[in-house]
């Protein structure tokens, strides 16, 4: 069911130059306090010369009144409208928190698998999402509505993530390779399911609203949630070990797999209560209209702008500073349980008491962002929380040993999660203004930013597992110093993409903003039908 819309006429020129004046404002704004001044205007005008079709897709789109708009109202996005988006992503997020804590654990210890298969297990996870993320970036943007592509993710992780953490039918540990294949296929289908529920839930936050502070509030939002349900696992996780313990020193084993069941089961009833919360809350108005293309000519455009943005640099530095946040995020969350059972193996409760502990340090640092990224920029904030990280990770290495380590890890572990924090939020901003008012290509660009995090992530893991001692006596350390030197050198590797980005600023306003020189504004020969998807 779909109601049309007259094509908008175009607007004079002073009218168009005072609402890009707004739109500039608006989308360069929170870039421009991390730098940039006269340099970062001459890289906006060189760009503005060699990607002109952007600034004539820009007229092409709807603007304020002329039928786009979050909720009909630019100026306001209700508190039921944030807090209904911030839960679209809780089921995601529940089984992200197990998938990368327990997932390596679980198929190591319980199921005894081969590490080396097991690695391969997340890599051929981390692989089908990266393959996945791209296809449903292009797609979602061409075909169906948001929620509709969020609800069939989300089938897709009901009926895969369970099987995860439950023992393979008719496999043992002498049939290794069966039970590989068993848990790749239903790896696979879960994370397809993943990514189709990521990149649709973030593709959102463009449609809600143009507004960049307002993106970077919604982005707050989504990932406070997150931790809010990584912390919820990490109780459930406990409780369920505390519970079931037999004794003062109980180490995890392979009688422990209901223990896994029964955290499974309780997750996925708050991640399921969470998605039908936000697609009750989240109505199909309150999006914006994509662009239904009524001429060769516009269809034209949409494809040039794609590849405009492979022309820009920015695209690749704003995906290399993201990859190099996910890494540190997630091989802080997927080795910290092993390096916990390492070293304190005879006490199951730590291994959730750990990584509560740093989400509780990450909910504390994330309710801050928004604030310290509007006084002092993204880039400056970044560079914080990237510090902050690697404070943590030399404390994991020179001081969790002796009398006081049980303790120090505790510390440690606040570092690692207020620092991933800042960092995993401030790049999730500066893709959001990378993507600016260019909302129908949303989900293409934040699946292009999120393919090198899953494929990056999946080697990673992969290696780690095959360089891995064949006897803990020879490498007592090890899950240590993966924690130290690998999340420590994705931090500092953040800094240093973030260093070649002294253009953000200018850069991000050509991708918001056309030019006022250019000749073709004043006579647009491009016209747009506007198509309300009614889900």
């Amino acid at each position: 069911m779909s109601a049309r819309r007259a094509p908008p006429r175009p607007r004079a020129p002073a009218a168009a130059a005072a609402a890009m004046g707004r739109v500039v404002a608006a989308g360069g704004g929170a870039a421009a306090a991390g730098g940039g001044g006269d340099d970062g205007e001459r890289c906006a005008q060189n760009a503005c010369e060699t990607m002109p079709l952007l600034s004539r897709l820009r007229r092409a789109a709807p603007r304020d009144g002329d039928g786009g708009g979050g909720d009909g109202n630019e100026g306001r996005l209700s508190l039921g409208l944030r807090f209904a988006y911030g839960l679209g992503h809780v089921f995601n997020d529940v089984c992200a928190a197990m998938w990368f804590s327990y997932t390596l654990l679980f198929l190591q210890v319980v199921l005894g698998m081969p590490p080396i298969l097991a690695g391969s297990m997340l890599l051929i996870g981390q692989v089908t999402d990266a393959l996945a993320t791209p296809v449903v970036g292009v797609l979602s943007d061409k075909k169906g509505s948001r929620k509709l592509w969020h609800l069939a993710g989300t089938g897709l992780v009901l009926i895969s993530f369970p099987l995860i953490f439950s023992p393979c039918p008719g496999c043992d540990r002498d049939t290794p390779t069966l039970m590989a294949l068993y848990y790749a296929a239903i790896i696979s289908v879960f994370q397809i399911g993943w990514a189709v529920v990521q990149i649709s839930h973030l593709a959102i936050i463009p449609d809600l609203t143009e507004d960049q502070e307002k993106r970077a509030g919604l982005t707050a939002i989504r990932y406070t949630a997150s931790v809010c349900s990584s912390v919820a696992v990490y109780v459930i996780t406990w409780c369920v070990f505390h519970v079931t313990r037999n004794s003062m020193f109980d180490s995890i084993g392979p009688e422990d797999a209901y223990k896994f069941r029964n955290i499974v089961l309780i997750t996925t009833a708050i991640g399921l209560a969470a998605s039908a919360y936000f697609h009750f809350g989240l109505k199909a108005h309150n999006l914006k209209p994509k662009v239904n293309t009524q001429t060769a000519g516009l269809d034209s455009l949409k494809k040039s702008s794609i590849a405009s943005y492979f022309k820009s640099p920015l695209l690749f530095q704003v995906s290399f500073l993201h990859v190099a946040s996910r890494l540190f995020l997630t091989i802080s969350l997927v080795y910290m349980p092993l390096y916990l059972n390492e070293t304190y193996g005879e006490d199951s409760e730590i291994l959730a008491l750990v990584p509560l502990v740093s989400y509780i340090a990450s909910f504390a640092a994330s309710l801050g962002i928004k604030y310290i990224n509007n006084s002092w920029g993204s880039k400056t904030t970044y560079f914080i929380g990237a510090v902050i990280s690697t404070f943590g990770c030399v404390w994991i290495r020179y001081g969790t040993g002796g009398a006081h380590g049980r303790g120090n890890v505790y510390g440690a572990s606040i570092l690692l999660g207020g620092g991933s924090s800042v960092t995993m939020v401030t790049s999730l901003c500066i893709t959001a203004e990378l993507i600016g008012t260019h909302t129908h290509n949303g989900a293409f660009v934040y699946s292009i930013v999120t393919f090198a995090d899953k494929l990056f992530n999946g080697i990673a893991v992969m290696v780690i597992e095959d360089l891995k001692c064949s006897s803990q006596e020879l490498c007592p350390h090890y899950y240590r110093d993966v924690l130290a030197y690998v999340c420590g050198g994705s931090a500092i590797l953040g800094v240093l993409v973030l260093a070649t980005m002294t253009y953000l600023s200018g850069a991000t306003k050509i991708l918001t903003s056309p030019t006022e020189n250019d000749p073709e504004s004043k006579n647009p020969d491009v016209t747009t039908a506007l198509t309300h998807e009614v889900t």
